[in-house]
């Protein structure tokens, strides 16, 4: 999936997690600056996910971790995701 990660973490997308049955196998993200014309600072993945809406127990994501990639396509290191309830935050 190339997308940006909220669907991984963003508060707002937590419903859709506790639905969607799927297990994090391999990815990478690169800052939004490597893709001309788009503004602001985020990053955005290329993860495979295999996915299976048919499980008797769903998997549930609880963190990912994925390679970073410069605009050059150079490694620079290492980030963790996690999908945290929004119940945890300190507004809440």
């Amino acid at each position: 999936m190339f997308s940006t990660l909220k669907y991984v973490n963003s508060p707002n997308f937590e419903a859709f997690r506790q639905n969607w049955s799927a297990k994090y196998l391999d990815g990478f993200i690169v800052h939004s600056k490597a893709f001309d014309g788009l503004k602001g600072d985020f990053p955005i993945g290329f993860l495979v996910w295999q996915t299976n809406q048919i499980l008797s127990k769903k998997w549930i994501i609880e963190s990912i971790t994925t390679e970073v990639l410069d605009k050059r396509v150079n490694p620079i290191g290492e980030k963790q995701f996690y999908n945290l309830p929004n119940k945890s935050f300190l507004n809440s």
